[in-house]
This record gives structure tokens, sequence and C-alpha cells, in this order.
């Protein structure tokens, strides 16, 4: 995959070094055609970057334990400031397991507020008997 990966970011930039060649040499019509090859390779660097970085993510996440310290590990380096981690912040639900997928995080929240929207509360149970206002002076 990493092959993969070098390959179309050289290819991606030899489009690029080719279509500011063509322009600075003034044949714009050659450089219309090598920017849409630039503009393709790019496309194509982008979506291998993208199934690279996902790759990493599902194989860091397939390796976590809530047993082992690799989760504390994990939850130190994402709430760190300023730091870029791949994924989100860790979600326990109800039962105490972590929810690592986005269906398992959103099922995880769904629950969490379904709970929290069901509590009574005693104090909007007592409603005031009185309401005191004060007159503004002028």
């Amino acid at each position: 995959m990493f092959q993969f990966f070098n390959e179309a970011i050289k290819t991606k930039r030899a489009h690029f070094r080719s279509d500011k060649a063509l322009v600075k040499a003034g044949r714009l019509s050659e450089a219309n055609e090598a920017k849409r090859a630039y503009n393709e390779a790019k496309r194509l660097a982008k979506r291998v970057v993208w199934q690279a970085k996902l790759d990493a993510k599902k194989d860091k996440f397939a390796n976590i334990s809530p047993k082992d310290g690799s989760v504390f590990k994990l939850a130190k380096q994402m709430d760190r400031s300023k730091q870029d981690v791949m994924g989100e912040k860790c979600v326990k639900n109800d039962v105490g397991v972590l929810s690592l997928s986005q269906e398992e995080k959103m099922k995880t929240w769904v629950e969490h507020y379904a709970r929290l929207l069901n509590v009574e509360l005693k104090v909007m149970q007592k409603a005031p008997d009185r309401v005191f206002c004060q007159q503004p002076r002028v």
C-alpha cells in the first residue's frame, strides 16, 4: 500500500512540474492538458492517502483492549491539546465497553441522552407560589 501511496504522490508532483513548466514556456494548449492530468493525479493521490489513513486507523483501534494500558495511552494522547490523532474521543457505553465504530458511538450517545431526558427533577415538580418582581425606579 505504501509503495502505491508514494507512486501516486510522485506522479502528482511530476504532473504539477510539467504543468508549471508549460505555462512558463507559454504553451497554453499543452498546459491545459497537463493541468487536467495533474488534477486527475491529485484526485487519485488524495484518495490513496485517505485510504491509507483509514486502514491505519482500523489497525490502531482493532488492537485496543480495555484490560491493558493501551486504552489509557490512547485516551491521554487524544486529550492533548493541539495534536492531531486519528480517530475521535473514546466513548464507553452503559455497560462500560468501549464503542469504537461510528455506529456504536451514535448508539451509545442515543442511550445516554434517552436516559438523561427520562429523569424527573425534584426542582421542576415544585412550582413557586409567588414570583417577586421589583418595579424599576425612575
